[in-house]
C-alpha cells in the first residue's frame, strides 16, 4: 500500500502470515511485518497447535533493556534491532468419567496449565494453573470444584536469572510444597505460587428439597488504618434449601468474614 501525505508518497509496512496444517490438531501459523521505509521486520511471530497444547514465539524490533536495581526496574537501550521478545506455551487437559455404579455416577476433570515470559525484561513471567472437577451421583448428590492459581515470579527458580536482579535463587519444588502448608501462614505468604481462586459446590438431593451448600474464596488487598496495604483472604459460605414443588419457598444463608445474612438479605 502507499500513501500521500504533505506532496510525498510513503509506503505501508508489508504484512503476511501462512498457515500450515499437518493434521486436524497440528498447525503452524507464522506472522510477519515488515517495514518498507526502514527496511527491516518489525515484527515475527511463529505458533504450533499440537493438540491441546500450543507454543508460540514473538520476535520484535526494539531496544534492548538493562536492569538498573531495586526502586529502577529495567531502563531501555539504545541498541535497536530484531531480537528475541517473548515466549509462551500452555496444555490443557480434559477428559469425562464414568459411568460407574450401574451408571449412577458421572464425572469430568478439566486441568490446564500455561507460562508465558518476556525474554527482555525477564522479570514479566507468570505460570498459571487452573484444574475444575465435577461429580454426580444420580438423585443424589452434585459436587462441583474450580481453583486457579499462578505464579509471577517464575524467574527466581533459574540462579542466573535471580542474580541477574538481586534475587535469591529459589527451589521450585519447594516453593510449592510451602504454597500448600496450611499450617504456616508465613510459609504460604512466602512462596511463588498464589491461589487466585476456589470455588466449591455441592447439591444434595432430598426428595422434595434440595440442599445446596457454596464456597467461593479469593485474597483480597485491603488497606489498613494507618495505610498499610496486604492480600488477606476473603471468602464466602451459602447454603439454600429449596422446596422442589414451590421454588419461592426457600432459605438462604450467606457466611462471610464480616457478617451472616438470613433470608433476603443475603
Amino acid at each position: 500500500g502507499l500513501n500521500e501525505a504533505n506532496d510525498e508518497w510513503t509506503f505501508d509496512p508489508f504484512s503476511a502470515s501462512i498457515t500450515l496444517r499437518f493434521a486436524d490438531q497440528y498447525s503452524n501459523t507464522t506472522s510477519l511485518l515488515y517495514d518498507i521505509e526502514d527496511e527491516e521486520v518489525d515484527f515475527l511471530r511463529t505458533g504450533f497447535s499440537l493438540g491441546t497444547g500450543s507454543v508460540d514465539f514473538e520476535a520484535r524490533t526494539t531496544e534492548n533493556a538493562e536492569f538498573g536495581g531495586p526502586g529502577v526496574g529495567w531502563q531501555d537501550g539504545d541498541e535497536r534491532r530484531l531480537r528475541p521478545y517473548s515466549a509462551s506455551a500452555g496444555y490443557r487437559l480434559a477428559r469425562e468419567l464414568g459411568p460407574f455404579w450401574r451408571n449412577r455416577v458421572v464425572g469430568s476433570i478439566d486441568a490446564n496449565v500455561g507460562v508465558s515470559s518476556n525474554l527482555i525484561r525477564y522479570t514479566e513471567s507468570s505460570l498459571q494453573l487452573g484444574l475444575s472437577a465435577t461429580l454426580v451421583v444420580h438423585k443424589f448428590l452434585a459436587l462441583g470444584l474450580s481453583v486457579s492459581s499462578s505464579n509471577d515470579q517464575m524467574y527466581v527458580y533459574v540462579p542466573s536469572l535471580a542474580e541477574g536482579v538481586g534475587r535469591e535463587p529459589r527451589n521450585i519444588a519447594l516453593d510449592l510444597l510451602q504454597s500448600f502448608n496450611f499450617f504456616s501462614r508465613s510459609a504460604r505468604e512466602e512462596s511463588g505460587f498464589n491461589v487466585n481462586q476456589i470455588r466449591f459446590s455441592l447439591l444434595h438431593d432430598l426428595g422434595d428439597w434440595d440442599l445446596t451448600l457454596g464456597y467461593a474464596g479469593a485474597p483480597e488487598l485491603i488497606t489498613a488504618t494507618d495505610g498499610t496495604r496486604s492480600f488477606e483472604w476473603q471468602g464466602e459460605l451459602s447454603i439454600n434449601v429449596q422446596w422442589r414443588p414451590i421454588g419461592e419457598l426457600s432459605t438462604d444463608v450467606n457466611i462471610n468474614s464480616d457478617e451472616i445474612l438470613f433470608g433476603a438479605d443475603s
